[in-house]
């Protein structure tokens, strides 16, 4: 634990993407000054805006008593999520197999609902950073601005992990020992979706000449039992997915064009051009409400978001001769739908919108500016590694 507040001669370097931010310490600096970041990485004591969207983070809960940071930093993003929140922070509580503990940065983007008041019920029990935004900026957004945070607080492992799941006990500690041993940059586990018991990821695959899209294997069947072991796979979901610092201090956060969906596949995409692997472990198994905040994959919200998205990664990432194949594909798939009466018309119609939005939608390729700062502050010293990447 910190003894005292950091000077402003004690922060140096780095760069943290946070749209405007004070931040509390409770329980870590005795005088419970609040603190800023602005754009020069400068601490103020007051809010600094950029970008103008407004968010108001704070530290809150119970703090490790150990005289070093936790090496693992879980990131998750609500939106009323006050429905399975508890349900997902329980499961973190009687998940004791992590022998340093963990941190969880709880990033909430505006909900209605009695989301952030559970994760305040919380505090006297998780080591948790709460942060909460004036309005929904986003997946990728609010994931960048916990990653930013627990990068600057020294953790060398990021989990993106949606809280709309339910994590077994020895999961996490399982998932850090596998990902350690075997020098892995990048380990997601098997999912389970419940309450249908069936197989939601147990490895994917990204299609490049169908505009990057993304299949999970094997979604749908009845879970059965899987071969035990890790193995590579081309794509992941940031449904549960175990990073390791480098890779952050390599590429950067995820893309801030993308307000939700397809995040994570740029990012494989990405990371996989930089040299870090994918793999799967079956022998640690998460379980997924999937789509609980979203409707489902025929809902409106996700429609919308998957067609324009899928737009703009073939976009960003085909060349040109597979990006106009990639296009006429797109558009062959969703006649097909109408014609196959998977679609009503009127989901044709919105997809045949999105299909466009995403064709016109500017291409900025923020990656939320997340590589590690360097902090030196009473005894923690945490800097970025001196020789980026891991064994692939």
């Amino acid at each position: 634990m910190l003894e005292q507040a950091p000077r402003d001669d004690e922060i140096r370097g780095g760069s943290i993407c946070l749209d405007r931010w004070a931040v509390t310490v409770v329980n870590a600096f005795p005088s419970g000054r609040p603190l800023a970041v602005n754009r020069n990485q400068e601490w103020e004591n007051h809010e600094t805006p950029t970008h103008g969207r407004p968010v108001r983070p704070s530290v809150r809960g119970k703090r490790s008593a150990m005289t070093r940071d936790p090496v693992l930093a879980i990131v998750t993003v609500t939106y009323n999520s006050a429905s399975f929140l508890s349900d997902f922070l329980d499961s973190l509580l009687a998940d004791d197999s992590l022998a340093d503990g963990m941190r969880v940065y709880l990033i909430d983007n505006a909900s209605s609902d009695e989301t952030v008041a559970i994760a305040r019920d919380y505090a006297d029990r998780v080591d948790l950073v709460l942060i909460e935004s004036d309005e929904n900026v986003g997946l990728a957004v609010a994931s960048n601005q916990g990653i930013s945070l627990a990068l600057g607080a020294g953790a060398q492992w990021i989990l993106l992990l949606n809280n709309d799941t339910v994590i077994p006990r020895g999961t996490l500690g399982g998932l850090l020992e596998t990902a350690t041993a075997r020098d892995l940059s990048i380990l997601s586990p098997l999912i389970e979706e419940i309450p249908s018991n069936t197989i939601w990821y147990v490895g994917g695959s990204i299609t490049p000449r169908q505009g990057m899209k993304v299949r999970h294997q094997n979604i749908g069947d009845p879970m059965v039992p899987v071969d035990p072991g890790v193995r590579p796979t081309p794509y992941a979901s940031a449904c549960c997915l175990l990073v390791h610092r480098d890779v952050f201090a390599r590429i950067g956060g995820l893309d801030e064009d993308y307000f939700v969906y397809f995040e994570d596949v740029d990012f494989a995409i990405r990371a996989k051009a930089a040299g870090f692997g994918y793999w799967m472990t079956a022998d640690q198994k998460i379980l997924h409400k999937a789509s609980s905040c979203t409707g489902g994959y025929l809902s409106p919200f996700t429609i919308h978001w998957i067609s324009q998205n899928w737009v703009l990664t073939a976009r960003k990432h085909c060349p040109i001769p597979q990006r106009v194949f990639s296009m006429l594909y797109m558009q062959v798939w969703m006649l097909a739908r109408l014609i196959l009466r998977r679609d009503t018309p009127a989901q044709y119609l919105l997809r045949e919108r999105s299909f466009i939005a995403g064709l016109r939608m500017p291409i900025t390729s923020r990656h939320g500016n997340v590589p590690p700062i360097r902090i030196r502050a009473s005894r923690h010293e945490f800097a970025p590694p001196a020789k980026v990447g891991r064994a692939r």
